[in-house]
């Protein structure tokens, strides 16, 4: 009885040793996925940095400024929507 009681906890050692380790381990080929090659508009133009830190200011988002500069999901149309919300053109 105590031999199987052994051979369980090693078993069971050995099956959480090895699933602790492949779930820290990163993969061998990554996806690319449809972000890796954005870049940061907020780095080359100023407007643009100066939009999105009034949005991001605004809406009290920590995830608008980012989404702004790199343009995901629309986030700069957006922002400049949201922004200039009640400024018409009439004089």
């Amino acid at each position: 009885m105590q031999s199987h009681i052994s051979l369980v906890c090693f078993a069971c050692i050995v099956f959480v040793t090895f699933f602790v380790g492949s779930a820290t381990t990163t993969p061998y080929l990554r996806e690319k996925r449809q972000w890796d090659d954005i870049v940061d508009q907020c780095k080359i133009y100023d407007s643009t940095e100066t939009t999105c830190q009034r949005c991001a200011k605004e809406t009290k988002s920590v995830i608008v400024y980012p989404m702004c500069c790199e343009g995901r999901e629309s986030a700069r149309e957006w922002c400049t929507t949201f922004i200039n919300y009640g400024i018409t053109d009439d004089n």
